[in-house]
């Protein structure tokens, strides 16, 4: 039986976005197999949803987002506190995702891991929000397509944040 041209759509959909959307998850959860396993249940909502509904869907990559949102925010409120890896921990299991094993790569991801360990002070929906700006490079009305929200109120959110991790980062480093 040869799949539906639907389904030959949503394998194309899901090669054209997999990548960033695991990127993005992975930079939330910093462990491999979480990442993999909340990605495909994004894809896996993307696909019932549509096998259901006909959705009038503006903005694919933003709906993604938004799902992928969702399954990271279920995710950190069940785990949240139970599991303490320390930063040596989260570096020396993740090295071997790195392109390229220089030290100025390491470096890099060294530093990348130590905003990251400043971030989990967050809330949960804060970080969500600087990494969507900075990382994801998304723009004020991409992510407040993703969260719901007035673009002036994520924006205003944004920079809250942002001004917590400064202070955060600051405060450890002194």
């Amino acid at each position: 039986m040869s799949p539906r041209v639907y389904d030959a759509d949503f394998i194309r959909f899901y090669r054209k976005y997999f990548s960033a959307i695991f990127n993005f998850i992975f930079r939330q959860v910093l462990h491999r197999e979480t990442a993999e396993d909340l990605t495909q249940q994004v894809f896996l909502k993307a696909y019932n949803h549509n096998q259901k509904h006909k959705p009038d869907i503006k903005n694919y990559q933003a709906w993604l987002y938004k799902i992928a949102t969702n399954e990271i925010l279920m995710h950190l409120r069940k785990y949240r506190g139970k599991k303490n890896v320390s930063l040596e921990d989260e570096k020396n299991s993740l090295i071997d995702l790195l392109p390229a094993e220089n030290k100025q790569t390491v470096d890099r991801f060294t530093d990348f891991l130590s905003v990251k360990q400043e971030m989990k002070k967050l809330k949960p929906a804060e970080s969500l929000l600087i990494e969507l700006h900075v990382f994801e490079n998304k723009n004020f009305d991409e992510i407040a397509e993703i969260f719901n929200k007035k673009r002036e109120t994520v924006r205003i959110n944004f920079y809250r944040s942002l001004k917590k991790l400064k202070d955060f980062y600051q405060g450890s480093n002194t």
